[in-house]
């Protein structure tokens, strides 16, 4: 048979002196160095790669499906609207819904004519997430379904909400702690129950590495409590910003980190794969000029396939300051859709695997993502950091040192504080109340989300009312 013969053979590979002397000559005398940066966390970024930069060349890491569940999130106010809207996404092509339940919602209702065997759910319950499991798997006895067909996750997140609000559930630990062991016992053998929510982390202003130490020290005092038999229950949700390798290399390094943890419990991580859900990032989403928006999302949504997420909900470009309407939400759907069936990112198992840079920031961001891991150990767990306020110090730092950058320009976001449309007038079209701080906590300061141009935009919607 006749070897197959690669496009490539007609071109010899160029060496780093070949690719240093032409640097050279374009830079007109400037050393190649200067071509070298670093990022926030003291990640080197070098202008090339090659084998000598990463001796070796990894195979690919993901060992699960290839592809991913386009998700969509739906908050309950009536129920049967919610079922409406929910049929009606889920034939446009979503696969895989968010509820956001309100505190008497009706499963019966809100699930009706959904095909729950088939279609994986996410529901935000808060704290009363143990009821309505309850609820869910009494829904599915009645319709004949066998629970062991369930997929989805009941979100009880009692770190997530004490940094979020800065209160517990129930007024306590101890009764949030109650809370989600009750959950554990819950009848879903395939739901995950340990939700674990990262997006909190970079949404207020955490680096990379921040941001990984924070997730898997979160994760590991949910291990430490439910033990090595919780393992498979953990759902994480991660939000991805606007550095395309980076995050592609911190989904990478995330799994990667959350193996060796549960290494140590003598957990083969290789069977004990969590769900990894992804959403795009708050923190650089702008109200003025909101279709770059678009743009922003679009690239992190790349990210998050190619650094092989489960799930993927793409918030809608226009979510910053209206609640979206259907064309908001079809074009977020439709941004997953053109990836998957246009580009055929699903049809490749971890596209990222052997790429000399992905390669070389998944390490580096290993490294550093465990010693701030170590660092949060050290003061005793994520809890007593989150007590102490350690944690909050470290994040609200780096996010007000991003914020200088922003505010000096020298950190950029097009259609604010560069290229921006003087004359754009958004006040009229906000409908919704733009995020603040929560006002009364009473156990721990939160971290809220923060947007690098709230404080810019403030000013300018501020002068809109003064001027009309």
């Amino acid at each position: 048979m006749e070897k197959t013969r690669s496009h490539f053979d007609g071109f010899a590979p160029a060496s780093f002196e070949q690719w240093l002397q032409k640097v050279k000559a374009d830079l007109k005398g400037e050393h190649p160095n200067s071509l070298i940066w670093s990022t926030a966390d003291d990640i080197t970024i070098q202008p090339y790669y090659d084998a000598s930069n990463t001796p070796e060349r990894l195979l690919p890491q993901w060992k699960g499906d290839v592809g991913w569940t386009v998700f969509e999130s739906i908050h309950v106010t009536n129920d049967e609207e919610a079922n409406r809207r929910a049929l009606e996404v889920l034939n446009l092509g979503v696969s895989g819904i968010n509820f956001y339940l309100k505190v008497d919602t009706d499963m019966s209702i809100l699930l009706r004519d959904i095909l729950i065997e088939h279609i994986p759910i996410n529901f935000f319950a808060d704290g009363n997430a143990t009821e309505k499991a309850h609820a869910y798997v009494e829904l599915a006895k009645n319709r004949g379904v066998a629970t062991s067909t369930l997929q989805g996750t009941f979100y009880c997140d009692i770190i997530g909400n004490l940094l979020a609000t800065g209160n517990y559930y129930h007024q306590s630990l101890d009764r949030d702690i109650k809370e989600l062991t009750d959950l554990q016992k819950v009848g879903l053998p395939h739901f995950k129950t340990l939700a674990v929510d990262g997006s909190i982390y970079q949404n207020a202003g955490a680096t990379p590495a921040q941001e990984l130490g924070a997730i898997l020290a979160h994760g590991h005092e949910y291990l430490v409590r439910f033990g090595a038999a919780a393992a498979d229950k953990f759902w994480f949700r991660l939000a991805i910003g606007s550095h395309f390798f980076l995050e592609i290399a911190k989904l990478r390094a995330f799994r990667i980190l959350w193996k060796e943890v549960l290494l140590q419990y003598g957990i083969d991580g290789d069977k004990k794969l969590p769900k990894v859900h992804t959403q795009n990032s708050l923190r650089n989403k702008t109200i003025y000029d909101p279709w770059v928006n678009l743009l922003r999302s679009t690239t992190e949504t790349m990210s998050a396939v190619i650094g092989n997420s489960n799930e993927i909900e793409t918030l809608p470009f226009d979510s910053t300051f209206r609640y979206p309407g259907n064309f908001g939400k079809r074009i977020a759907r439709n941004q997953q859709l053109l990836l998957d069936y246009e580009s055929y990112f699903s049809k490749v198992a971890d596209p990222g695997a052997g790429s000399y840079f992905i390669e070389d920031l998944t390490q580096q961001l290993c490294e550093k993502g465990w010693e701030a891991f170590q660092q949060i150990e050290a003061e005793g767990g994520i809890m007593e950091s989150i007590l102490g306020g350690h944690l909050q110090r470290r994040i609200h730092l780096q996010a007000e040192n991003e914020q200088l950058q922003f505010d000096n320009g020298k950190l950029i976001l097009v259609g604010v504080n560069q290229f921006a449309n003087k004359d754009e007038q958004m006040a009229e079209k906000i409908d919704r109340p733009l995020h603040v701080a929560p006002e009364k906590f009473t156990v721990v300061r939160p971290l809220p989300p923060t947007r690098l141009a709230a404080k810019l935009e403030n000013e300018r919607l501020q002068l809109e009312k003064h001027q009309s």
